[in-house]
């Protein structure tokens, strides 16, 4: 009897899978290649489940249906027109919210499908930010009715948020739920505090009001600091899959998107001016984003990560963006922007750039890295941003305290930290700002005399305190400087002292040429005996060229005594080198073989 236990029978190559002999044209016709007019089935087939994976992962319906529902909703009924119209709009979003949220709770508790759910929690944020919105035209046409279906609103959305983070049974602490639920009222209660003066467009009151509600929700996102102090430890074990900061971050990423466009929408459906006029301008943003970057500070501050640090000292450069205000707006945005210059004693792009002032102070007082160069770079700009400048492309309007408070900032560190950079950006700062404050003609009169004079003596100081490698170069700047200027002044002497010029060019050349042999006597610096020669060389030319001038009416061959002397120095010269004492000089330097 045979043991041998039976197990699936092996295919053969002639047969099928059950086991009959293949053959016919069937088979044949299977296995014979594809032609040209016939598709690779492999490559179809892993493209459909290419597609099909990516629809199951991101499930893109959600969005899909929310955008449907609302689109059909808002054509369907007016907030300004019937009582029952602004019910029924407000009653059909408030109950696909309620079908949003609880179809999060289905998934849930079936499945644990987290990743739709987000999507469904970042959906039913937006649809709050539309059920405000939506209201914004009852709030203007019956504001008592309005203001009761704001408020309303607002408890709704209070109780399915409440709801959905009890029901989905993850934690989120007080730390993030009070700042939320204050964004969320501001949404619906911001409009609510401007209806007394929605029906007066021209009113200064509702035009502040309106770009105010930057201010009022950068204040309210202020209020997370403490949660941000606290870190990713006061989120842990959440009940989600999600760690520190995807959650709970999103929702406020969500909600920050939601105060720009709602920023925007109020000045839209509350400021009745006609047309598509609006005061709405990009710099209304502004105080919004700076409270986000005091969050981005605290956070890099307590992490102490390079990165963070980075990310928050580069936020201030989408503020001044904001701020730069763009050319071609209506006369609506002109005529507030003028009144906004006019309040404030100052533009949007100026007053954003204290703004910067204050938080790299800010940062550089919480030692923060590179924050302390970043606020000299940020007082610098601040030297030709006035409060008349609009844009960062001009007009300017120069200033000279913010350059010496550079020069008060970077001068105690150059001494301290033993650095000539910081000692050259302070004396750069004091000449500039010396230049501002006094712009007579005194200053830049002569070829711009003075301020060239301060500027190389601060390189013969700063070469002659320091001793790091660019100190080193400092002095040879000087050396070069002072070779062209003391040139170009010897040169230009006949228009520069106009009584004495020969006198006082040869005064000038005698003291510079005397300062150079000093200092590189002192510091051992041979490029300033260089510059000295140069100096009496050109000084010595000159004084023959005048003499020559003077003499040659008077002396009818002095040409000739001049040539003659010229020739007698070169064959001066040339006895010279063939002398011994020259070629021992050049034995000696000669290298040894």
């Amino acid at each position: 009897m045979d043991t041998t236990p039976s197990g699936p029978s092996e295919e053969r190559p002639g047969e099928s899978s059950l086991g009959s002999p293949s053959a016919g044209p069937l088979a044949s016709a299977s296995q014979a290649p594809p032609g040209p007019q016939s598709v690779n089935p492999g490559c179809t087939t892993a493209g459909a489940r290419g597609l099909v994976r990516f629809i199951c992962s991101h499930n893109p319906f959600y969005v899909i249906s929310a955008w449907f529902v609302f689109s059909g909703l808002r054509v369907s009924f007016d907030t300004g027109g019937e009582a029952f119209e602004t019910w029924a709009l407000v009653g059909g979003l408030a109950g696909y919210v309620l079908l949003l949220a609880g179809a999060a709770w289905v998934l849930i508790r079936l499945g644990s499908v987290w990743e739709d759910v987000r999507s469904l929690i970042v959906l039913i944020l937006l649809m709050f930010l539309a059920i405000s919105v939506s209201l914004d035209g009852a709030i203007a046409h019956r504001p008592d009715q309005g203001r009761q279906w704001l408020v309303g609103a607002l408890a709704l959305a209070i109780a399915i948020s409440e709801a959905l983070v009890r029901g989905l049974r993850v934690r989120f602490p007080w730390g993030y739920r009070a700042p939320y639920y204050l964004i969320l009222s501001l949404f619906f209660l911001y409009p609510v505090a401007l209806s007394p003066v929605v029906l007066q467009p021209q009113s200064l009151a509702l035009q502040w009001g309106l770009f105010g509600f930057s201010t009022a929700a950068g204040v309210a996102f202020l209020t997370l600091l403490p949660a941000v102090r606290l870190g990713p430890d006061y989120v842990r074990d959440n009940g989600t899959p999600w760690s520190w900061p995807l959650y709970p971050w999103t929702v406020f990423v969500v909600l920050g998107f939601a105060v720009c466009l709602r920023a925007y929408y109020l000045c839209e459906s509350l400021h009745f001016v006609g047309g598509m006029a609006t005061i709405f301008g990009p710099y209304f943003l502004v105080p919004w984003f700076v409270a986000v970057g005091f969050l981005m500070l605290q956070r890099a501050i307590t992490s102490g990560r390079t990165s963070a640090q980075v990310w928050a000292l580069s936020a201030p450069v989408v503020w001044l963006l904001l701020a730069n205000e763009p050319r071609n707006y209506d006369s609506v945005h002109v005529a507030f922007l003028r009144t906004f210059g006019e309040t404030l004693h100052g533009s949007p792009l100026y007053l954003t750039l204290l703004l910067v002032v204050a938080y790299y102070a800010i940062a550089a007082v919480r030692r923060v890295r590179v924050a302390y160069d970043a606020l000299s770079l940020s007082l610098t700009s601040l030297a030709a941003i006035g409060p008349g400048t609009y844009r960062l492309d001009g007009p300017l309007e120069f200033s000279a305290w913010p350059l010496l408070a550079v020069a008060a900032l970077q001068l105690p560190a150059a001494v301290r930290r033993n650095d000539s950079r910081r000692a050259l950006a302070a004396a750069l700062c004091l000449v500039t700002a010396t230049a501002i404050a006094f712009p007579g003609d005194w200053l830049w009169r002569h070829n711009s005399l003075i301020p060239a004079a301060c500027v190389v003596a601060s390189l013969l100081a700063i070469g002659a305190v320091f001793r790091d490698p660019f100190a080193r170069w400092l002095q040879s700047c000087a050396a070069t400087l002072m070779l062209v200027g003391g040139v170009a002044l010897v040169a230009d002497s006949r228009q520069f002292w106009q009584d004495r010029p020969w006198l006082l060019s040869s005064l000038s050349a005698f003291a510079l040429s005397a300062v150079a042999i000093a200092y590189g006597r002192a510091l051992e610096n041979r490029n300033f005996y260089v510059t000295a020669a140069i100096l009496l060389l050109a000084w010595l030319g000159d004084s023959l060229v005048r003499g020559y001038e003077l003499l040659r009416p008077y002396v009818v061959g002095l040409e000739q005594i001049v040539w003659g002397a010229a020739f007698f120095l070169l064959a001066m010269l040339i006895s010279l080198l063939k002398t011994r004492a020259f070629a021992e000089r050049m034995l000696l330097r000669r290298p040894k073989a």
